[in-house]
């Protein structure tokens, strides 16, 4: 705490997903404080009342790490970053070899792209144009699917018709020649008989 006097930028790693920063020992004017503390309207106001107040113009230290509770441990530690983009490339390059045992998904979570939580909503389907874009297609496949359910329904019925004409045909032109040859043996009975 004595020796940290300068403004310094500490990074909250209470999220992992959402990287932020809180700064300590960081210099503010007495105005700043006063709009910080009250609002910007009635900071502003309080201020153009009493333009000449000293306090307004003196400086004070926010997040004063000396006169904060806290424990402040400071170890060596490795360079996270270049160890996460080590580890993505070697889930990245197990991904090219074999995208079958790695989901896309885990690749895309072990990046360090910005809006990824909004990438894998989408192929999650939460984004809603596209769940709606999906639902259409689905709609138009379903339809398509339908029609041509009837189409060939139509034309086994067609084809089953077609049967029935011919076996019809055919029994009519059996019914002709055993008509035609009872005719002929009635003929041939009355000439010789």
């Amino acid at each position: 705490k004595q020796f940290k006097t300068g403004e310094w930028f500490v990074r909250v790693t209470d999220d992992e997903n959402n990287m932020k920063f809180s700064v300590l020992n960081q210099p503010v004017s007495g105005a700043d404080m006063v709009i910080e503390k009250m609002g910007r309207e009635q900071g502003e106001q309080l201020i153009n009342q009493n333009p000449y107040d000293p306090r307004l113009a003196q400086t004070f230290i926010k997040n004063n790490v000396t006169k904060v509770n806290l424990d402040i441990i400071i170890e060596d530690a490795p360079d996270i970053v270049n160890i996460q983009a080590e580890q993505f490339e070697l889930l990245a390059n197990m991904y090219q070899a074999n995208p079958n045992a790695i989901p896309i998904d885990m690749v895309i979570e072990a990046s360090s792209l910005r809006n990824k939580d909004r990438i894998l909503e989408h192929l999650k389907g939460g984004d809603p144009e596209a769940q709606e874009a999906m639902q259409r297609q689905q709609q138009e496949e379903k339809q398509l699917q339908d029609i041509m359910l009837e189409i060939e329904l139509n034309d086994k019925v067609a084809s089953t018709k077609e049967k029935e004409a011919k076996a019809r045909k055919i029994e009519l032109e059996a019914e002709a020649i055993e008509i035609e040859n009872e005719l002929v043996t009635e003929s041939v009975n009355m000439q010789f008989g």
